[in-house]
């Protein structure tokens, strides 16, 4: 078959399409702009004919880079797992708000009744629900600062992570220019200048996180005094149910009282037995007669 027909337009494209694609690989990647969080990079084929010996300062901060990495994902796997406690301590502050309003209603109840016993037994009653409510609302504080502290230490990792890459790349080209290798566009002093920049962001970072620290310690100080107010505070008593003394009752409600029986002397009734009747005796005894 003969080929399809090109038009001169499409023919035009692809050449220059294949122009930028001959120049870009020319050159060289010495230093090239990404999407990624580093502006400059210096390829690996370039020192990887470099002795393993001189390359130990590139290999340390590689794996610099895999500790950082693990660090950042270790910070975000514990922001993530704090989400349900977070949801934990909103329904307990839902809870004690409930028991308020309980313990309230019961107050209305007993001022009703003009009761002195109840009213105190009730207002006691709100004092333990509102440090409940009290407690329950540090608590959450507590668990909304600890998540903001997770969420700055997540911020540090990931800015302590592009640290460590732009030493990597700083690293591998202080040995590239020590070997004399300089690709197109190649300069130490950018590599420099990124690496500072990454340095004081992770700085920057750095002191957000002491910060959301120490508010969390402030947030967890609270909550343990809050704790320790609710434990001292008084608990409600129980009034206990009225009820009528045993001498009240209706005669065919009160208890009877059985009567004492008293056994008979031997050879006599029993007392309360009508005359003439015999006294009911064991298997192993004979019966006896009645005197006339």
């Amino acid at each position: 078959m003969l080929p399809a027909k090109i038009h001169p337009n499409s023919r035009r494209s692809c050449l220059r399409s294949l122009l930028l694609i001959t120049l870009l690989a020319g050159c060289g990647g010495g230093e090239q702009r990404n999407t990624g969080p580093l502006k400059t990079h210096l390829e690996d084929r370039y020192i990887l004919g470099i002795s393993i010996t001189e390359q130990r300062s590139v290999i340390e901060a590689e794996e610099q880079i895999a500790l950082a990495r693990r660090e950042h994902a270790r910070a975000r796997a514990l922001y993530d797992q704090s989400a349900s406690s977070l949801e934990v301590a909103r329904f307990q502050k839902q809870e004690a708000a409930y028991a308020r309003r309980a313990a309230q209603a019961r107050l209305r109840s007993a001022q009703s009744r003009a009761n002195t016993i109840d009213i105190r037994s009730a207002e006691i009653g709100v004092g333990a629900a509102m440090a409940r409510v009290n407690e329950a609302q540090a608590q959450l504080d507590k668990v909304k600062a600890e998540r903001s502290f997770l969420k700055a230490e997540v911020s540090y990792r990931k800015a302590h992570e592009r640290a460590m890459e732009a030493n990597f790349e700083l690293e591998k080209a202080r040995l590239a220019q020590a070997h004399h290798i300089q690709p197109k566009g190649f300069a130490l002093s950018k590599y420099e200048a990124q690496l500072q920049d990454r340095m004081a962001q992770a700085r920057s970072a750095l002191d957000r996180r002491q910060e959301k620290r120490t508010a969390a310690n402030a947030a967890t100080d609270h909550w343990v005094a809050m704790k320790e107010a609710r434990r001292q505070a008084p608990s409600p008593r129980e009034v206990a149910p009225r009820r009528l003394a045993p001498d009240a009752l209706p005669p065919e409600v009160a208890p009877q009282q059985p009567t004492p029986r008293r056994e008979a002397p031997e050879g006599l009734p029993p007392q309360g037995a009508a005359p003439g009747q015999v006294p009911e005796q064991g298997p192993e005894q004979e019966p006896q007669q009645v005197p006339q």
